[in-house]
């Protein structure tokens, strides 16, 4: 086996996955058979994707955040990070696998001076999404917004989550495309759809 899949293998083993969020590492293990690697900043970058680009990869782990900036993103943004958001920051920084996914806290957000570092790879910005980001859905506006795929090629879909922990797919036009009280099922399905929409896209003799 390829020294950096191995590497790989322990750090996806070593991080403190919750039960919740165990499909993400399965998943991840899956396409290791693929080109992959870590980066300066620990991420795990599986999957290479070179008809995207060189820095293209199907997978993307971003290193655990540290955990008081948990505490800074609610004072920014004057709300709670619910539970289950804040369960899988506890085992990573957000991720990306094909078009599925989820907002982290970006590093260079939380430094002195608080900036968007635009020369390293991060995690897009849960802090940003709350500010921004879902205002660009009709929705009720209190929702926690912390990721979303792409539907088809032309549209894309956000995640939400309510004080009580019940998740939402949302269009931009309002349309709830799915809704689940669990978190585990929720990534089972949603990174499903993911795959199967880039299979579609992407060069045939890569899925073999």
């Amino acid at each position: 086996m390829n020294p950096a899949q191995t590497k790989i293998i322990e750090r996806l083993h070593s991080l403190d996955f919750s039960k919740e969020c165990l499909p993400i590492r399965n998943v991840s293990r899956k396409w290791l058979r693929f080109c992959s690697t870590i980066d300066a900043y620990d991420n795990l970058l599986i999957a290479h994707q070179p008809w995207h680009g060189n820095e293209a990869y199907g997978i993307v782990i971003f290193s655990p955040p540290k955990i008081s900036w948990i505490a800074k993103l609610e004072r920014r943004i004057s709300s709670n990070v619910p539970k289950d958001v804040q369960r899988y920051l506890r085992s990573l920084n957000g991720c990306s696998m094909f078009s599925f996914c989820l907002f982290g806290l970006t590093p260079s957000m939380y430094g002195r001076p608080a900036l968007l570092d635009r020369n390293r790879r991060q995690c897009l910005d849960l802090g940003t999404a709350q500010e921004n980001w879902k205002r660009g859905y009709r929705i009720d506006q209190s929702l926690f917004h912390f990721g979303g795929r792409a539907l088809s090629p032309k549209e894309n879909v956000g995640y939400f989550i309510d004080p009580m922990n019940r998740i939402y797919v949302y269009r931009a036009n309002g349309e709830c495309v799915s809704k689940s009280t669990s978190f585990t099922r929720f990534l089972r399905s949603e990174i499903a759809e993911a795959q199967a929409l880039d299979k579609f896209e992407s060069r045939t003799e890569w899925w073999h």
